[in-house]
């Protein structure tokens, strides 16, 4: 017996009330389910981070090598891809696991860089993988399918704003790039081309309410006020073996890691970079006396294409083990579509019209 003005269960309004109230209540039905199915495979790309990071493993900064890949392999826009920084640096020997296969990084620590070169596609498409390492070395691997999580991994895109101006930057040159809800303002110290090794000015702004949120400054008042470097890029890339591929002057900090010197501060060197048999070589030559001051080899790693692995093998951003100077990205918890979820979607609503034109 119903109760006056209640609702007559579903059941009874399927079994009375004729095929096609029948028909429209299944439809119904079926799309509510597909539409809550489709929200639960959301997948979010990032979320909230410790106050800290808490750890790191490279002297380069994130921001430094978002910039390098922005200019060197993006030619300075990422119109027409997506882009993603990996929150911290990954440690030596670090594989990664994708939809389809995995991609074996160098064995020496660095940052990765994820490029989505054919963004909303669900399936297997073009993708690459940068990892940059700490003297500025980019491998690049072909990929066809992204992380298989994205958690930790931040969004990159290129600056429309100019908000550090009226703050006083000494008319010096700053880039500008977009890491997740950070605007980050950068400026590398050079000194007559040659590049001061850890000095930089980073301003740091909130990407939605354009606050500045942090200056970080590190000078070394060691470094000469001019460098006029005794040997010539020609002569110290004579020097090195195999094909070389790029050379620059650099000024190494004394607390470097990537260059440890025993040499006085100041010290201009060479850096030559040079193709060999097994990877690629850094050699580091000293500007002024022509020695050789050390040398280091850098392997590619590799990529193995297969089957969708369940997870991915980059160590949590909460797990690391040394300090770091580079400083969280805490994005807000935007989402991107589960790759999976908008086919599923789509095939539940042909087979709902397949039905209702079966049935009319």
């Amino acid at each position: 017996m119903n109760v006056e003005g209640a609702y007559p269960p579903v059941g009874f309004l399927i079994g009375s009330g004729g095929k096609n109230v029948r028909n429209r209540l299944v439809a119904a039905l079926v799309l509510t389910v597909a539409l809550v199915a489709g929200s639960a495979a959301i997948v979010p790309f990032a979320g909230s981070v410790p106050g800290e990071e808490a750890g790191a493993y490279t002297a380069v900064h994130r921001a430094e090598t978002s910039f390098q890949v922005l200019s060197d392999v993006l030619n300075g826009t990422t119109e027409g891809t997506w882009a993603y920084s990996y929150r911290n640096p990954v440690p030596s020997g670090t594989i990664l696991d994708t939809w389809y296969g995995s991609i074996s990084f160098p064995q020496e620590e660095g940052w990765i860089v994820f490029i989505d070169d054919r963004p909303g596609e669900n399936w297997a498409h073009p993708c690459r993988y940068v990892f940059a390492n700490s003297v500025g070395i980019l491998f690049v691997y072909d990929a066809v399918g992204p992380p298989g999580t994205m958690t930790n991994w931040d969004r990159l895109s290129t600056c429309r704003d100019n908000l550090i101006e009226g703050y006083q930057t000494d008319n010096r040159e700053f880039r500008c790039i977009v890491i997740g809800d950070r605007i980050l303002y950068w400026h590398q110290r050079v000194i007559d081309g040659a590049v001061v090794e850890g000095d930089y000015i980073l301003f740091t702004f909130d990407k939605n309410t354009r606050e500045l949120l942090s200056r970080e400054e590190r000078w070394q008042s060691d470094v000469p006020d001019h460098v006029i470097p005794a040997l010539s890029r020609e002569q110290a890339e004579s020097m090195v073996q195999g094909r070389v591929l790029s050379s620059r002057l650099v000024i190494p900090s004394p607390e470097s890691s990537a260059f440890p010197l025993q040499s006085p501060p100041g010290t201009v060197c060479w850096v030559v970079q040079s193709a060999v048999d097994n990877g690629i070589e850094t050699t580091l030559v000293d500007a002024g006396d022509g020695t050789i001051r050390g040398t280091s080899l850098s392997e590619s790693g590799s990529a193995a294409m297969g089957t969708p692995p369940a997870t991915s093998s980059v160590p949590p951003a909460t797990e690391s083990v040394s300090p770091t100077r580079s400083e969280p990205i805490a994005p807000s918890p935007n989402q991107i579509p589960g790759f999976g979820s908008l086919g599923s979607l789509a095939g539940v609503l042909a087979g709902m019209g397949y039905f209702l034109i079966k049935n009319e």
